[in-house]
This record gives C-alpha cells, structure tokens and sequence, in this order.
C-alpha cells in the first residue's frame, strides 16, 4: 500500500485496512511515499493512468492496481478477487 502523510484518503482507510488484516490474514506492506525517496519510484512504477493517486494497492502476483477512497467492503472483493 502506497500512502502519503497529507492524504484524507489514507488516513481514511487506515482502520480498513487494519481490520482487514486482522480479520483476513493478509498483510499490507506500507510504503510512505512522502518520507521514502525509493518508495516513490515503486509508486510511480505502479501507478497507471487511471490510478494514479494515493491510497494505491498492489498485488504483485496478479499485478492488480486499485487507488482511491475505498471501503472495507470493496478492498474485501479486491482481496477476494486475486
């Protein structure tokens, strides 16, 4: 997960992602891309033209992107998904 310390998304997202680890067992890998100059470039790497904003998830098995504001309910499906 791509985030940034000026991001209401991120910071919005925090406690799904928290539950999500806890109740599902995954674990999301955390890259602040404000505070880690090698963190950016993997972002920039990742981001895409239609998602190209934090918050960013990657999958790097299925190389799957989704950014934005999501809910519980939606990173779940995506997790699902993989």
């Amino acid at each position: 997960m791509f985030y940034a310390n000026d991001c209401p998304a991120c910071e919005e997202m925090k406690y799904a992602i928290l539950r999500i680890e806890h109740r599902c067992g995954v674990e999301f890998i955390k890259h602040n891309i404000d505070e880690d100059e090698s963190a950016y470039r993997a972002f920039e790497n990742y981001a895409t033209v239609s998602c190209d904003g934090v918050p960013l998830l990657y999958d790097t098995a299925s190389q799957s992107v989704i950014c934005g504001t999501m809910s519980y309910a939606e990173i779940s499906q995506w997790i699902r998904s993989l």
